[in-house]
Formats: C-alpha cells, structure tokens, sequence
C-alpha cells in the first residue's frame, strides 16, 4: 500500500495554487491524433494505400463502409509529446510516385544513407494544407476550447515537403477540403461529392487505388511500420500503434 508523506501532500497542494495562479488547465500528455477521411455516398471504400507520416507507414484502424469513413491513427514521436499545444500538421494529396529522397551529405557530421528530405516531382500535381492547433482559454468560465486553423499553401520552389507531412496516396484534385478537428481528432479529410465522376467511374476509381498500392514501393521502403500493442477489452480487440 502507497501512503502519502507529509512532503508529498505539501507539494501537491503548491502545484494546484501554481496551475489556479497561471491560469493553465492540466491535461494528460496526448500520444496520438485520430484522423478521417470522409468519402461520399458510394458502394464500398477505395482500398488505402500506406499513409506515410515521420518515416511512419501510419495504420489504418478501420474502414468503416456503412459510413463511408476510413479512419487511421497519427503516433506522436516523443519530441512533439512534449508540446501538444502547439503543432503543426501538413496534409500532402498526391499519388506516390511523384515522391523522391534526398540522403544526408556524406561528411563526418551524417550516417551514410540518411534520408534527409522528401521532394515532390516538378511536373507532380499536389494539394497541401497546414493544420495547426490552437487552445484558447476562457477566463470567465475558466475552460479551454480546442480548434484547428486550416490554410492551404503552395511547395516552395525547390518542392521540398515540409517535416510533420502526411503523405496521402490520393489524386489532388479529389480532395474539396479539411474540416473540423478537436482535441484529440486531426480535422477531417473531406472528399468530392463527384469523385466517382472525376475518376471516370467508381471500377475506375477503385482500380486507381489499387494501381497506387503497386506503384509507390520506394515510398513505403523509406517509411517503416509502426510497433503495435494489441489488447483484448471485453469482446473487442484495440491495435494501437506505438513509437
């Protein structure tokens, strides 16, 4: 049995008058992110190719058709665990064979095969937002609300993909926009009403998902699988990805 000291109670009082004092609310560290993709009413969900995030191939937790929903999970490394408060996500849509590597220079200072960025093609069509959370507290009712600014960009010239960018295997142009987000969800990917159409098709449509799966192998050798811990909760069975 634990037993409290005296020093223990005393230091926990003088936190509680510290966190009173500065306003701030204390929140347990958050360790992932949960994200949506929102497709439209159509017969049955493309199959994902690997989400790539962090030299992460990020896990697919369900696919959920009677909704039309894909959902995955986004690990947080354990340098941004320690500032949940203040991130900054980029979205990239394109299909992944418009994705090439640049290796660290080879000098004293870096390990021989060390990727250092990601370039998307010249000629590659793409669209990328950036995410970013923000945590606005209330001092009349003393509670934090969570949002997410959402603004699309453009690649720089030399098309250098930003750190912190999920890679989304999809074409650009059947993405309408993001949406949404709280504490604990990345703002939802939310796809074209037509995209059936702009595919030429939902067979179409599917078949581009699976052209994708087989096309972009060099993009999934540079992006590892995540750890998993597998955990038996009543009769279902939670896959929760690990770093």
């Amino acid at each position: 049995m634990f037993i409290k000291s005296d020093n223990t109670k005393w230091s926990l009082f003088f936190l509680s008058l510290l966190l009173i004092a500065s306003n701030i609310v204390a929140y347990p560290p958050i360790k992932s992110f949960v994200g949506t993709i929102q497709y439209p009413s159509i017969k049955s969900l493309p199959q994902m190719s690997a989400i790539s995030y962090e030299g992460q191939q990020i896990t697919i937790t369900e696919c959920d058709d009677a909704n039309n929903k894909i959902f995955y999970k986004v690990p947080l490394s354990r340098n941004r665990q320690k500032n949940t408060y203040c991130l900054d996500f980029y979205f990239l849509f394109t299909e992944g064979e418009n994705i090439t590597f640049t290796l660290k220079d080879n000098d004293e200072l870096a390990i021989n095969n060390t990727i250092d960025h990601l370039t998307l093609e010249e000629k590659a069509k793409y669209r990328i937002f950036k995410a970013t959370i923000n945590n606005n507290y209330d001092r009349k009712t003393k509670k934090t609300t969570v949002t997410w600014t959402i603004k699309e960009m453009a690649l720089s010239q030399t098309r250098q993909i930003p750190d912190s960018t999920l890679i989304f295997p999809i074409p650009a142009h059947y993405v309408k926009e993001l949406s949404g987000g709280d504490a604990m969800q990345l703002p939802t990917i939310i796809i074209k009403d037509n995209v059936h159409l702009l595919a030429g098709g939902e067979d179409k449509m599917h078949e581009l998902a699976l052209r994708q799966a087989a096309t972009c192998p060099d993009l999934k050798a540079i992006h590892i699988q995540p750890s998993k811990a597998i955990t038996q909760v009543g009769a279902s069975i939670l896959i929760i990805p690990t770093i």
